[in-house]
């Protein structure tokens, strides 16, 4: 009964199922898309303007506002995004796909759409009047073009139109209107007066710096022509016109000259103005040596210094004056400077030299040996001399070395002495200790004693023979005469 039941609940759960897909199959789903032309500025980006196409999912006629669509934009055959050059005008399509992962209706009706991107230039050209009142000489026929500077953000050739009555023979004031139009039809239009004039007004020089002074470097190349400027009321500007006099700039000081223009009209104009020749050059000044070692004895007062100098050079002649050398060396061993300078009037240079003043002889070391009795308390530096001129504390660095000697038992030792001076030069000498014996039963008393007590006996032995002897004979001498 169990498994009956169960059976009809999967029954009926399938036949809800199918129902349901059977529903959901017969709905009729399709994609309206919103904003499929786009305009795009040149110069702009793709990644700006690649999101604005839209599509919305309808089923049965009813906008799906949940639907999650996503695109894919690399579209049939040759239409893909990175085919839009936004840096070129011009019509560029793109098939887009759409897709919602929520619904999943497949490739129905208008799931794609071409995209047509308009890469435009939308920009109008500049356009730059010179002179807002433009004088001309009766009888010259100027080009228009020249009082006008015209740029555009893309197209290389634009169109000037220039609308006009100006009669180039008949003095007057005449409007000129401009119009200028680039490729994509964008425009700008500007206005200036022509002036047709006759009159003899001298042409204009001005000077770019201040009190008509010019400094210019001694012995080097310049441009005077970029101080000057000239125009004219008729020829406009005719700086190019401008004639200018030979500058001479090798020797230093202030100088006057003249220059002059001349317009169409043969009217010329003078111009005078001051010139200072400057020296904007540092003298180099280059030593052989930063850091050298001499004998400490050197005599300084003949030391040849200038031997030390590489380079000293100048854009103008070496006065020797001008250099000074100081010194604060003096004959002792240790660390000193010479300095070094040089003024050319305007610039200071300076350099240095640092010295070591050194000493090439090694300490003297004097030391005789050296005879004591055992347990004799003294200094060996009583029996050493040393001698350094270079160095009035070179016994702070001597160092004795007695190590083997055994001041408590006689006999002969040997020690060193080493001493090194300021200049880092060592010398060391080795002497003799002879410890002696300060006792009379020591070994060598008693061998002198023994042989002593041996001829005392010697002799008081012969006396006795003798005595004896001389005993024995006056005794018998005494018989012999009884």
């Amino acid at each position: 009964m169990k498994l009956k039941a169960i059976f009809f609940s999967f029954i009926s759960l399938f036949i809800f199922i199918f129902f349901i897909m059977n529903a959901y199959a017969s709905s009729t789903f399709n994609y309206v898309w919103t904003n499929t032309k786009i305009t795009i500025p040149v110069y702009s980006s793709i990644n700006d303007y690649k999101d604005i196409p839209k599509a919305t999912l309808y089923r049965d006629g009813i906008a799906l506002s949940d639907a999650n669509i996503t695109y894919n934009q690399e579209g049939d055959w040759l239409y893909y995004m990175k085919n839009v050059n936004t840096s070129k005008v011009g019509e560029y399509k793109v098939w887009y796909k759409a897709y919602d992962d929520k619904y999943i209706p497949g490739t129905c009706t208008d799931y794609k759409a071409l995209i047509t991107f308009y890469v435009r230039d939308l920009e109008a050209p500049t356009l730059k009047i010179i002179n807002e009142e433009l004088y001309v000489r009766r009888g010259n026929d100027y080009d228009l073009n020249n009082n006008i500077v015209v740029k555009d953000n893309y197209s290389k050739d634009l169109n000037v139109t220039f609308n006009h009555n100006i009669d180039f023979n008949t003095l007057g004031e005449y409007d000129v209107n401009v119009v200028v139009k680039d490729d994509d039809g964008n425009h700008v239009n500007g206005y200036f007066k022509t002036i047709i004039y006759d009159n003899l007004v001298e042409p204009i020089i001005s000077m770019n710096s201040i009190g008509d002074e010019i400094s210019i470097p001694l012995n080097k190349s310049f441009d005077l022509k970029q101080y000057f400027s000239a125009c004219d009321i008729t020829d406009g500007d005719i700086t190019d016109k401008i004639k200018y006099p030979n500058i001479k700039n090798d020797q230093l000081g202030d100088y006057t000259y003249n220059l002059s223009v001349t317009n169409s009209a043969g009217i010329t104009t003078y111009y005078a103005f001051l010139v200072h020749v400057i020296d904007d050059e540092e003298p180099v000044l280059i030593l052989s040596n930063h850091s050298i070692r001499l004998d400490y004895k050197t005599d300084f007062s003949s030391f040849d210094f200038m031997k030390y100098i590489k380079e000293l050079s100048d854009n103008v002649d070496i006065d020797y004056d001008n250099l000074s050398i100081t010194h604060n060396l003096e004959n002792k061993v240790g660390n000193y400077y010479i300095n070094y300078k040089y003024f050319d009037g305007i610039f200071n240079v300076s350099d240095s030299i640092d010295v070591s003043l050194i000493s090439y002889c090694a300490p003297k070391i004097y030391v005789s040996n050296i005879s004591i009795k055992e347990n004799e308390n003294i200094n060996l530096m009583d029996y050493i001399i040393i001698e350094d001129e270079s160095d009035e504390n070179i016994l702070e660095s001597v160092i004795i070395n007695d190590n083997e000697v055994d001041y408590d038992n006689e006999g002969t030792y040997y020690a060193t002495v080493f001493c090194i001076n300021s200049s880092g030069l060592s010398s060391d000498a080795k002497f003799k200790i002879i410890v002696e014996s300060d006792s009379l039963f020591s070994k060598s008393n008693i061998g002198i004693s023994i042989s002593f007590f041996v001829i005392l006996i010697i002799l008081i032995g012969l006396s006795a023979f003798i005595i004896i002897y001389l005993y024995k004979k006056k005794k018998k001498i005494k018989e012999n005469n009884i």
